[in-house]
């Protein structure tokens, strides 16, 4: 089985990077072209004097922000991201702190601190325990500003009583947005965790479960042809005069029906089969004689030949033929071609088993006499589950997988395999497999 790759799911500070970071960004341009306006109206109103200083700060701070967001969201600056929603933020409240003090002259107490606190704490999602030790130690500083200012005992406890407020609404409002946003992506993040897992086991499953399926459809079409003949053999020993009548010949009724039965189940499950994906197992390739195991299947086919009173003829056939194959693949490979051959054959005609050298090859011919194969038909000969318009010549069965499995184990052996039309009639299927080196 292939190796699965590692689970990766997105942690819940790593989002929430993302998402401040963003945030951060819009607050930096939000609140730039506010004070954009008020520096205009300032103009217009003759009070820009009272906040030229602080503006000055603000306006440094902000081109400084606009270049670090910059460099973080399109650079490869990590640490910068990490830390910048942070650093904007305090900068944030430090500068709405300096703004409410120089409104504090001319309109006393006012709402910058109550927007420097809040903005951030109610937008962003900072970590409590960096950012509510801030804002006491800002608050604290805030009073003993607000103490130092020439108001009243009155106006001076109502300022530190509603900053105190404010900061208070401040601290609740962060910890609270904190831990609801971590609580979701953690519950997503698993969440996340839990489909990947699911979707790789039903991957392992699904991969499975088609070994398993393409297991049971290549060795039922295997048992498929066995069993044909041992039911052919058991009709003809039971033709001949000695089994007339005879108890004994119950026998062969017997296995006859049983291998009729078994035949009929192989052919229900190839019918069956749908597997979507093409594997063939790798197999161990050994120098093998080619020869007798072309010989040899083409013997255990006359049983089925002879129903039709098909001839199976040898010819070009050397004596020996080396090559580098996989013994029981060619087996299948030529039970498939040969019983093929045979099945779209017309009654009384020939089959002819070949075998030549051609420069590093061995080439392993089986040539029939039937209808061949029309044009329309051959660009999907060799696919899995295609079955021709031309049927096999007695009732036999088709499951479309004889030459799908035959080119797999081909392939698997470095070979090919492919078709051409007969001289004058009938098809040729030709498999090409390399020689053995060590034999010339």
């Amino acid at each position: 089985m292939k190796d699965k790759p590692p689970i990766l799911v997105t942690l819940p500070e790593d989002s929430l990077r993302e998402v401040n970071l963003v945030r951060a960004w819009w607050i930096l341009i939000v609140t730039t072209t506010f004070t954009v306006l008020f520096t205009i109206s300032g103009h217009l109103t003759g009070t820009s004097a009272a906040f030229e200083t602080v503006q000055i700060v603000d306006y440094t701070g902000s081109a400084l922000s606009f270049g670090l967001f910059c460099l973080a969201r399109w650079g490869s600056g990590e640490w910068l991201r990490r830390v910048l929603p942070t650093l904007y933020a305090l900068f944030f409240v430090l500068i709405n702190d300096a703004y409410y003090f120089s409104a504090w002259p001319v309109a006393g107490d006012n709402v910058g601190y109550a927007f420097g606190v809040l903005t951030p704490a109610a937008l962003l999602y900072l970590r409590p325990r960096a950012f509510v030790p801030f804002l006491v130690v800002n608050h604290l500083c805030v009073c003993a500003g607000i103490l130092h200012q020439p108001v009243k005992f009155e106006a001076t406890v109502g300022a530190i009583y509603g900053t105190t407020i404010t900061m208070l609404i401040a601290a609740i409002s962060s910890v609270i947005q904190y831990r609801t946003k971590v609580g979701e992506l953690a519950k997503a993040a698993l969440i996340a965790k839990r489909n990947q897992e699911l979707a790789a086991a039903n991957s392992s499953l699904l991969e499975m479960s088609q070994r398993v399926d393409e297991m049971m459809a290549l060795a039922a079409h295997d048992l498929r042809a066995p069993l044909q003949g041992l039911a052919v053999l058991c009709e003809m020993e039971l033709e001949k005069p000695e089994w007339q009548g005879k108890e004994r010949g119950r026998i062969f009724e017997v296995i006859k029906e049983g291998s009729e039965r078994m035949a009929a189940l192989v052919n229900n499950m190839l019918a069956e089969y749908s597997a979507r994906h093409d594997s063939i197992a790798g197999l161990a390739l050994e120098e093998c004689d080619v020869a007798p195991i072309l010989r040899e299947m083409g013997k255990h086919a006359e049983p089925l030949a002879a129903r039709k009173n098909i001839e199976i003829a040898l010819v070009e056939f050397p004596v020996e033929a080396m090559a580098e194959a996989n013994e029981e693949a060619l087996e299948r490979v030529f039970g498939n071609l040969i019983s093929n051959a045979i099945k779209y054959s017309p009654e009384g005609s020939r089959v002819e088993l070949g075998l030549r050298r051609a420069g590093e090859r061995w080439l392993c011919e089986v040539r029939d006499e039937g209808p061949g194969v029309p044009e329309k038909d051959r660009p999907a000969l060799f696919r899995k589950l295609q079955k021709g318009s031309n049927l096999p010549t007695s009732g036999e069965e088709s499951s479309g997988l004889g030459l799908y499995i035959a080119t797999k184990l081909v392939e698997a052996m470095r070979g090919s395999i492919e078709f051409e039309p007969g001289r004058t009639i009938g098809s040729v299927f030709r498999v090409s497999l390399p020689a053995a080196e060590s034999k010339a």
